[in-house]
């Protein structure tokens, strides 16, 4: 046998092993894979199943302490906030703002809609729904924050530590919004829920984020350039201990739905 077929044979026998190991490291690939579905069906079962930690939020099914009582009328964005609702400019912020609180039955009139992820808080007709949604229009004259719907500095463990999660959660629909803004849902005691220009038009959108421990004060802030905008709605929001990923989940206190009970 001359050299080159030799040769041609070792070649043919490298590559024939090669495909057999190409197979194999295939083979193995598809079964972690699978595993690894297996494991992300298992945890995203598991969280779904979790207790549903107390609200450590008051007031955010109708939001009765924002606009003295009034619905479906914007107030002065200062004036509107309310106990247990808190606010302030921020960081040499300074600007103008509305607040209103929405009836569900106002909200295509008030053209924040039903659709998007508003399906994970509602069936098709709306059944039992009675929660309302706040919608916020701000304008920034000076760069900086607005600080909006606070609720204090709760202290449970140290700020930033704790063997445990915490998670946060909300419906949001950005209406429009001009210049540099971002709207901070939740932020430093919750983890942090953003919303920005990307959102618009995207209708209901529900955020939800975790972490680990608490972060110090509940401090919802806007965050804006001199001349930025924001007109955003928001609804159901939910601050508490644990991890659901990314199923919805909102918490009252006493209620009968899967994932909701009544406010603390």
């Amino acid at each position: 046998m001359s050299l080159e077929n030799t040769l041609n044979q070792a070649i043919g026998a490298i590559n024939g092993l090669r495909q057999t190991v190409d197979g194999k490291i295939a083979d193995i690939d598809a079964r972690v894979n699978a595993a690894q579905a297996q494991v992300d069906g298992f945890i995203n079962n598991a969280r779904a199943e979790f207790p549903l930690a107390p609200n450590l939020l008051r007031d955010t099914y109708q939001f009765t302490g924002l606009c003295g009582g009034q619905v479906n009328t914007p107030v002065d964005i200062v004036t509107a906030h309310g106990a247990p609702w808190g606010c302030a400019w921020n960081n040499g912020g300074s600007g103008t703002g509305t607040i209103e609180v929405v009836t569900n039955d106002q909200f295509a009139a008030k053209g924040i809609g039903w659709g998007g992820d508003m399906a994970l808080a509602c069936s098709s007709n709306f059944y039992g729904a009675s929660f309302r949604a706040v919608l916020l229009d701000i304008s920034f004259a000076t760069s900086g924050r607005f600080l909006f719907m606070t609720q204090g500095c709760p202290v449970f463990t140290g700020w930033g530590h704790g063997q445990f999660r915490t998670q946060a959660s909300a419906l949001v629909n950005v209406l429009s919004a001009t210049g540099n803004i971002v709207c901070k849902v939740m932020d430093n005691a919750a983890p942090t829920l953003s919303a920005d220009a990307s959102l618009v038009g995207q209708g209901w959108k529900y955020l939800h984020a975790a972490k680990m421990g608490f972060g110090g004060c509940c401090y919802p802030a806007f965050v804006g350039d001199a001349g930025s905008s924001m007109r955003i709605a928001i609804a159901l929001p939910y601050w508490g201990t644990g991890d659901h990923g990314s199923n919805f989940i909102y918490a009252r206190n006493g209620g009968a739905h899967r994932y909701t009970h009544e406010e603390i």
